[in-house]
């Protein structure tokens, strides 16, 4: 009898063993496996800042000339900017959010300031285009003010830049704005200005994200 219950007990205590065994391995897997969907899951990002300033070097002459009038100020409204990412599983375009509001291209031009229109995150990788909104455009003069027509809505520009992990890149946007405002007079009427914004990169500069 009691080599019975000594029989019984060694067995007992070698099946608790195996059992205790197979949890701390089992437990030793799932911890396994948990960090590694954690690091799967962090996503490193850069950071991309757009500044939008006028050509200082130009001038509305042009548009004087038609209007015998001043330009006092020429306020476009920006909004939706997407980035056009050509590298990674998320290649495609990519929403990013923007300072929505109306900027004054006769202040930038006078006072040689940039304005922020963009500053955010964003994942590392190439890219190779910019597409944002004008949706409206205000000329005001001596006489009043006017809407100016905009028969592109739909502004996009090519510009290849990379953003590196931990990595700020800034993009300065440069609009003309005798380039892009036309006006047509008439006798007795009002003054049409239509804009067609014409864009372009003056610089693209790259710096530590010390934060």
């Amino acid at each position: 009898m009691r080599k019975r219950i000594l029989l019984f007990t060694i067995i007992t205590i070698f099946f608790l063993t195996l059992t205790n065994c197979n949890t701390g391995t089992e437990l030793q897997e799932l911890i396994a496996n948990n960090n590694g969907e954690t690091n799967n899951n962090s996503n490193s990002t850069g950071i991309i800042k757009l500044v939008l300033n006028a050509d200082n070097g130009s001038s509305l002459s042009s548009v004087l000339v038609s209007t015998k009038e001043d330009i006092l100020n020429l306020f476009i409204t920006i909004k939706g900017l997407e980035v056009h990412k050509t590298s990674g599983s998320d290649a495609g375009w990519h929403s990013l959010p923007i300072e929505e509001g109306s900027y004054d291209l006769m202040a930038l031009d006078n006072h040689s300031w940039a304005e922020l229109i963009s500053l955010s995150e964003i994942t590392p990788g190439i890219y190779n285009k910019l597409r944002f909104e004008v949706t409206s455009a205000e000329v005001t003069t001596i006489s009043g003010t006017y809407t100016a027509k905009i028969p592109s809505g739909k502004i996009k520009i090519n510009l290849s830049f990379v953003i590196d992990e931990d990595k700020i890149v800034e993009i300065t946007m440069t609009i003309d704005p005798e380039k892009s405002l036309k006006v047509q007079t008439f006798k007795n009427k009002d003054p049409k200005y239509t804009l067609n914004p014409v864009f372009k990169i003056s610089g693209v500069s790259e710096e530590e994200d010390t934060d």
